[in-house]
């Protein structure tokens, strides 16, 4: 598989039976989960005009989102 690709191009993403869908994988752990996607998002003016409630929540969220662990059967 290549893994450097800088266009996202359809995959299978969770299922089989859900459509396709485009994912961007990081490059690196860094820049990987869901506060370091919020935080570009941020720096990228994409939530401009939002509250800083707004900020404390989706961050709080995304925090959580992080942490979280998949359970396997």
């Amino acid at each position: 598989m290549d893994t450097n690709q800088i266009m996202p191009r359809p995959c299978e993403f969770i299922s089989p039976h859900l459509p396709p869908c485009a994912v961007i994988r990081p490059v690196s752990t860094a820049k990987a989960g869901a506060v370091a996607t919020f935080a570009a998002f941020s720096e990228s003016e994409l939530f401009a005009g939002q509250s800083q409630g707004f900020f404390d929540l989706i961050f709080a969220l995304a925090a959580r989102a992080d942490r979280a662990q998949r359970e396997l059967d």
